[in-house]
Order: C-alpha cells, then structure tokens, then sequence
C-alpha cells in the first residue's frame, strides 16, 4: 500500500495543541455539545478522561481552536489503537456553528492521522471518528473530509419505573452468576469478551490497554464492581455484563456498557439473563432508566434480546471513516 502525502490544511482560524490550563475552558465547551446533542452534561473529570486516553500525544495529536477571550470554540484529537487503527474525536460548540471551524477539526485530524499511520506496522490503516446522531451539521463536514459513514448505532432505552419492571432473570442449567473479582478475573473476563465479539465489526483487532481503559481504568468510566456480573459454568466463564451508573437529563440512570455471551453458551438466553440481572440491580439502585448502545448492522438477535426486557431504540452516533 502506497500512502498519499497529506494535503496541507488552509486555517480558517488559530489553532494549537491542548495544555493544562485549558481544561476548565475546554469543559465548558464540551458540556455546552452534550447538552445539546445529549441531553446531559460534562464535567471536568470527563475532560481530563478524554485527554488522558491512551496513544493521544496531546502536543502532536490535539488541536484547540480558542477565540480572542480564551474560550473553546472547537477541540480534536487523534490517538493510535494498534495495530491498524486511528481514531479521531472532533466537537465545535454549538454556538460556533457555521464558521468552518469543523471543516479546520476534520483536515486536522484526518492529517494527523496519516502521519500516525505510516508508524504503524499492520496495514492497510483505518481511520475513524463519530458523530452524534442529533448533531445533522457533522455529516457534511466529514463527508468533505473523504470520510463516509460506516456504522449506525442505536440507543436501548427502558424505564426502570415502580410501574415497569424488568423480567427476573432464568439461567441456564449449570451457569451461576458471580461478583467479578478485580485481578484474579481479569485475563479470562477479556478472553471471554475477544471471544464474544470476534464477528462484530470494529473488534478484528482487540485493544487491551483501551478496552481496560473505557470500561474500568479511567477516572470517568464510572467504574462500580458490584454492578459487574460474570456467569460461570462450573470453572469456567461463560458471560458477562458490565453496567455503572451515569447522569442524563439532571438525573441518574443505569448503563449497560457490555454483555458478552461465548459461542459455546449462546441459544440457552444466558444474554437475556444477564440483561434482566443488570437491569433489576440497576432499578434496585432507585434508577429510573437504563439504556445501552447496539450497532444498527448487528441487531436481528439483540434487538429481539433487547425488546424482550421492555427496551425501545432511538438514533444514537455514526461512526465514519476512510482508508489510510
């Protein structure tokens, strides 16, 4: 594979990298889009989370568009997730809209992310960010990049009412649910999970470090063990579901970050006794709603799974990409 030479970006407005001092203006920015598009805030621990992800440099790999009076008009970064991945995360505040600064965001990172990718061993290098699903200015901006959309992916809502309650969990014949237990659990808890995602799509190449990272490492991941469930026939791992506790809307809500069943269990419901679990763990927490994100493409079982335990779907994020 040859790689094309980066074309050069045009700023339509100053940019630089991201620095310490920036954090308090940056989050401001950031909660201004999420309560926007997601009806929830951000707070400073999330900030300082997102620019703490792993493979992002922040002096080479961020870009912050700041306006005369030292707030965040817009903020990009790039990090590698080995061995053929780049990822990319773009938002411009809602009220800077129209001014070209998520076409500046766009060019940056999709350069950036070429330069990482010629230091990369595995190829071909894909390249990949998303975009909110109530966010309609993104699709023309990433669409202008070279950049297409690659995969939808849908938000399971239910309510966790005194009125709706979910079904008890029935588990299958031999498997018992545990507590997860941090250290001892690990290695065979990220085996079952490459297991059980080995034919979706985004998981060819597992990243350990990430995955650790996303769901229990990082200051914001929300990390709750006793929310962590692992079912085990006899010794051995049979599934999992991991959930934690978030804010939405001013208000608390249950979600479910994974469920994972290995091949060897599937078609005896162990996933739908996993789902009820969680969600009557969550409702006994006094949450009123629990929710989770599924890919759009990946859904004929799931979305029965999902429906089963009184979940509805609702447009969540796109992920776009392109070849390096």
């Amino acid at each position: 594979m040859t790689t094309q030479p980066a074309q050069p970006v045009q700023p339509t407005h100053r940019y630089r990298p991201v620095v310490e001092g920036d954090i308090d203006a940056l989050t401001r920015m950031l909660d201004a889009a999420t309560r926007t598009y997601l009806s929830r805030g951000a707070d400073r621990t999330e900030t300082m989370d997102r620019l703490a992800t792993p493979g992002c440099d922040l002096p080479s790999d961020s870009f912050l568009v700041p306006d005369d009076r030292g707030e965040v008009l817009g903020f990009a970064q790039v990090f590698a997730t080995p061995p053929s991945d780049v990822r990319g995360f773009g938002r411009v505040h809602p009220d800077a809209r129209g001014q070209g600064i998520g076409t500046l965001l766009a060019a940056l990172m999709t350069t950036r992310a070429a330069e990482i990718a010629r230091t990369l061993e595995s190829l071909p290098v894909r390249f990949t960010t998303t975009a909110w699903a109530a966010d309609s200015a993104a699709a023309p901006v990433l669409r202008s990049a070279g950049l297409h959309e690659v995969r939808h992916f849908l938000r399971m809502v239910t309510e966790l009412s005194d009125d709706v309650q979910p079904p008890e969990p029935r588990w299958p014949e031999g498997v018992v649910p545990g507590p997860y237990e941090q250290g001892a659990d690990d290695a065979a808890l990220f085996d079952a999970f490459v297991e059980s995602f080995s034919e979706h799509w985004g998981q060819e190449h597992p990243d350990e470090e990430g995955w650790w990272w996303d769901e229990r490492d990082s200051p914001g991941a929300g990390f709750d063990p006793s929310l962590w469930t692992i079912a085990r026939d006899r010794d051995e791992m049979s599934g999992f579901v991991l959930a934690r506790v978030g804010e939405r809307e001013g208000r608390f809500e249950g979600y479910v970050s994974q469920i994972g069943v290995r091949p060897r269990w599937r078609g005896l419901r162990l996933g739908h006794a996993l789902l009820a679990h969680a969600l009557n763990q969550l409702r006994s927490r006094g949450l009123q709603t629990a929710s989770l994100d599924v890919d759009a493409e990946n859904v004929t079982d799931a979305l029965r799974l999902y429906r089963g335990v009184g979940m509805t779907e609702q447009p969540a994020f796109t992920i776009w990409g392109k070849q390096l």
